[in-house]
């Protein structure tokens, strides 16, 4: 049994597409990883279903730390 965890849904939304479990927002360490890729802000942002904005905004949290 994997337990029960109960995500903020202020801080995460939960997307189900073709049986695949979308996360937003991502680690840094995975929007790194998806950059590296070559995917732009806007094919991430249409992935996890969320406005380029967003993703800009989390790339530009994440370079402040």
């Amino acid at each position: 049994m994997l337990g029960h965890v109960t995500p903020s849904t202020r801080e995460i939304v939960f997307h189900i597409r073709g049986g695949a479990f979308r996360c937003w927002p991502v680690s840094p360490r995975a929007l790194e990883a998806l950059r590296e890729m070559g995917l732009t802000e806007a094919t991430i942002a249409q992935y996890f279903n969320v406005d380029p904005d967003e993703v800009r905004a989390l790339a530009s949290k994440y370079a402040d730390r």
